[in-house]
C-alpha cells in the first residue's frame, strides 16, 4: 500500500459531533478532579492562601467592589495590597460557582474542573489543525490528565499557575489561525483575548511561555509564501501580543512600576526560592547528574520521567527520519523523478519542529545545562522562583508530541497489509495503554497529596462567620489556625503573604500587639470619633477635636489610599511602624479615606483604554493597518482548503 492510499484509508466523511467531544472533555475533567470530589480540597502549599483570598475576593466583589486590589480582612484586618500584584483570574473563576450557591471549598473545586475543561477545549481546537477528531480528543485528554497539572492541583494548590497553563493552547490556536487566515479578523482578536487572560492568570507562566512563543510565528509560517506576506503575518501575531499586554496594562504596569512600594524581594530572598538552586537535575555538565534532594522535589520525578520518555521517543523519531531522508535524497539524485511525499503535512511537521525544541528547552532549563541563565536575568527569569515551572510548557507540548507519534503510527499501520479490524485494534490498544499509564501516574500523584476534609470544613466555617469590618479581639489568647492565620475565642484572624506589604510596614507586628478599633486616637491627642461608613475601599468618619489630633486607622500604609478632610485632599501620613495616620485640626471635620490607586494604576488604565480603542477600530477595519495591500495579501493555505479549515472539519 502506497502513502497516498494509506492517507485515503484514514479519511472520514462525518462532521465532528461537538456535543460528544465537549461531553468527553467534561467527563475527563471530572476524572482529573475526582480525588477532590471524593476527599475534599487538598491541603497543598497555597491552600491557606487560596481559602483566605477566595473568601475575601468573593466577599468584596459581591459587596460591590468590581476589582478588589486591596484585601480588607488580611493581616488581622489591617489589609494587604495582594491583588494589586497578584493576577486575579484564579479568583474571578470561582465567582460564578459562588453565585450559583457553591460553598467556598466547592467554588475552588469547581473552578479546577472549569480549568480542566477550558484546557481540554483549547487543546482540542488547536490539535484539530493537525490531527483527526479522535486523535485531537486523545491529545486533549492527555493534557487534562497531565502529571504536572496534578502536582499543581493536589500538592501545591497552585491554582493561579493552573489557569496560566490553561490559556497556553488557546494562544497557540489563535496564533495558528492568524497565520492560516491572515485576512480574517477573529483570529487576531482571539489572540488578544487569550494572551490577555494568560497575563491576568500567572506571571511566571507568562514569562516562560512568551520566551517560547516568540519563535512560533516564524516556525509555523509558510516558507513558500512571499517574504512580504511572511513578515506581515508574523508582525500581526506580535502586534496581537502587544495589544494583549496593552489591554491588561491596568494590571501589568503597576506590577512592574510599583514593586518599590512593597517587599517584593521576599519572593527570592530565601535561596530556596531561586530557580538556580532548585534544579531538578544538577551535574549534567560534569557528567555526574544528581536529582534534587529538596524535600518537595522528589514529588516531581514522575513528571520528569514521563516528559523525558515522550521527548526521547519524539527525538528518536526525528533522528530516524533524518537518517531515512538522507537515503531518500541519495535515491532522488539518481532517480528520474523527484516527487514530494504526499503523506507529509508541512504544517504538522512545522508544529513538530516547534513542540519538540520547546519541550527540550523546558527540560534543559531545569538542569545545570541552562540553569546558569537565571542569575543573569535577576528581574525576569529568577522571579519564577522554581526551575520546574518550565513543566508548564510540557503540559501542552508533550501531549502534542504523543499525538504526532500516534498519528505517524496510524499511518504506518494503515500502510501495512493487515485486516482493517486488526489495524483498528492495534491503534486502540496503543492509545489505551498510553491513557492507562498517564492516568496511573496522575492518580498516584493525587493519592499522595494531603487531605483533611474535617479541618478544612472547620476553617471554612470559621472564616465564613467573619463580618467585615469586625475582627476578633486580639488581646485574648489565640492559637495558630492553618499556619499564618490565628483562631481567637471570638473568631479567626487572617494573615497574608509579606511580599505585598509596603516596605515601611514590614516591621508592623502581625498579630498586632494590642486590639485596635477602626479608628483610635494616638497617645497625647483628644478627639471624639464617629464612624459613618467603613466599606470596601472607602471609609468616612466624623471627628470633633478640641485641638489638633492624630488618629490611627486600622490600616497598613499603601500609597494607593487617599485622605480627604472636609473634601480637600491632604498628604498621606504613616507611623514609624507602617500604620496609616491622619492628623486633623481642631474643630469638627469629615474625614474620607478612599482607595483611588497609584499613578501606575491610572497610567495603566489609560493604556488599557487606548489598547481597547485600537482593538475596536482594528476590528471594524479588519485590522487593515496590519495587513498587506489587497493585491499581495493572501492566505498561506490554498483557496480550496480555507473554508475546510475555518469550519474545523478537516479530513484526516
Amino acid at each position: 500500500m502506497n502513502d497516498t492510499s494509506a492517507r485515503s484509508e484514514l479519511k472520514t466523511n462525518y462532521k465532528p459531533h461537538y456535543i460528544v467531544v465537549a461531553s468527553a472533555i467534561a467527563i475527563v475533567a471530572l476524572l482529573a478532579i475526582a480525588p477532590m470530589l471524593l476527599r475534599n480540597y487538598p491541603i497543598g502549599h497555597s491552600t491557606k492562601f487560596n481559602l483566605s483570598w477566595a473568601f475575601q475576593y468573593q466577599q468584596q466583589f459581591l459587596g460591590g467592589q468590581f476589582y478588589p486590589r486591596w484585601l480588607e480582612s488580611s493581616n488581622f484586618g489591617f489589609g494587604n495590597a495582594t491583588f494589586a500584584f497578584y493576577p486575579p483570574i484564579c479568583m474571578v473563576m470561582t465567582l460564578p460557582f459562588r453565585v450559583l450557591g457553591f460553598n467556598l471549598l466547592g467554588s475552588l473545586i469547581a473552578s479546577m474542573w472549569l480549568a480542566a475543561v477550558i484546557l481540554g477545549l483549547g487543546l482540542y481546537l488547536y490539535s484539530r489543525r493537525f490531527f483527526p477528531v479522535w486523535l485531537s480528543v486523545v491529545v486533549s485528554g492527555l493534557g487534562m490528565m497531565s502529571p504536572y497539572l496534578a502536582v499543581d492541583m493536589y500538592h501545591r494548590a497552585a491554582i493561579a499557575e493552573v489557569w496560566g497553563i490553561v490559556f497556553i493552547p488557546w494562544v497557540l490556536w489563535a496564533t495558528q489561525r492568524a497565520l492560516d487566515l491572515p485576512e480574517r479578523r477573529y483570529p487576531l482578536l482571539a489572540l488578544i483575548i487569550s494572551y490577555g487572560l494568560m497575563a491576568l492568570s500567572h506571571l511566571p507562566t507568562l514569562v516562560i511561555f512568551t520566551i517560547v512563543w516568540v519563535f512560533y510565528p516564524w516556525v509555523m509560517s509558510d516558507r513558500t509564501s512571499p517574504s512580504a506576506s511572511l513578515g506581515v503575518n508574523v508582525r500581526r501575531c506580535y502586534s496581537g501580543a502587544i495589544l494583549a499586554f496593552g489591554c491588561t496594562a491596568f494590571f501589568l504596569l503597576p506590577v512592574l512600576l510599583d514593586q518599590s512600594f512593597v517587599y517584593i524581594e521576599f519572593v527570592t530572598e530565601d535561596p530556596e526560592y531561586r530557580p538556580q538552586n532548585r534544579l531538578i537535575v544538577d551535574g549534567v555538565l560534569s557528567l555526574h547528574p544528581k536529582f534534587s534532594d529538596h524535600w518537595f522535589d522528589p514529588v516531581l520525578l514522575p513528571v520528569w520521567w514521563s516528559a523525558i520518555a515522550a521527548i526521547a521517543l519524539a527525538s528518536g523519531w526525528w533522528l530516524y527520519r533524518v537518517w531515512r531522508d538522507r537515503d531518500r535524497i541519495t535515491e532522488s539524485i539518481t532517480s528520474t523523478s523527484n516527487q514530494s511525499d504526499p503523506a507529509i503535512d508541512p504544517i504538522l511537521e512545522a508544529g513538530f519542529r516547534f513542540w519538540l525544541p520547546s519541550s527540550i528547552l523546558a527540560i534543559l532549563m531545569m538542569t545545570d545545562v541552562l540553569g546558569w541563565l537565571y542569575p543573569l536575568s535577576h528581574l525576569l527569569l529568577e522571579r519564577i522562583q522554581f526551575s520546574w515551572r518550565w513543566f508548564a510548557i510540557t503540559v501542552v507540548t508533550v501531549p502534542l508530541l504523543c499525538g504526532y507519534l500516534l498519528y505517524k503510527l496510524q499511518i504506518a499501520i494503515a500502510k501495512g497489509n493487515w485486516q482493517p479490524k486488526l489495524k483498528q485494534v492495534a491503534i486502540v490498544t496503543v492509545i489505551a495503554l498510553l491513557s492507562i499509564l498517564q492516568f496511573r501516574i496522575t492518580n498516584q500523584l493525587a493519592n499522595r497529596a494531603w487531605y483533611d476534609g474535617a479541618f478544612l470544613n472547620k476553617f471554612e466555617a470559621a472564616i465564613m462567620q467573619k463580618r467585615f469590618p469586625i475582627e476578633p479581639n486580639t488581646d485574648g489568647s489565640s492559637q495558630p489556625f492553618f499556619d499564618w492565620h490565628r483562631l481567637y475565642a471570638d473568631g479567626v484572624a487572617l494573615g497574608d503573604v509579606p511580599e505585598y506589604r509596603t516596605d515601611i510596614s514590614r516591621s508592623f507586628p502581625i498579630p498586632p500587639p494590642r486590639n485596635q478599633p477602626l479608628v483610635s486616637v494616638a497617645s497625647g491627642s483628644v478627639a471624639d470619633v464617629q464612624i459613618l461608613q467603613w466599606g470596601y475601599g472607602f471609609r468616612r468618619f466624623a471627628v470633633n477635636a478640641p485641638a489638633t489630633a492624630e488618629l490611627l486607622l486600622r490600616m497598613l500604609y499603601y500609597p494607593a489610599w487617599f485622605v480627604q478632610i472636609d473634601g480637600k485632599f491632604v498628604p498621606l501620613e504613616v507611623t514609624q511602624m507602617g500604620q496609616l495616620k491622619v492628623t486633623v485640626p481642631a474643630g469638627k471635620h469629615l474625614v474620607e479615606v478612599s482607595y483611588l490607586g497609584t499613578l501606575s494604576d491610572w497610567i495603566g488604565s489609560g493604556i488599557t483604554v487606548i489598547a481597547l480603542v485600537i482593538t475596536a477600530i482594528g476590528w471594524r477595519r479588519n485590522f487593515a493597518f496590519l495587513a498587506l495591500p489587497k493585491q499581495v495579501s493572501r492566505s498561506f493555505i490554498p483557496e480550496a482548503k480555507v473554508e475546510e479549515i475555518d469550519s474545523s472539519t478537516r479530513s484526516t
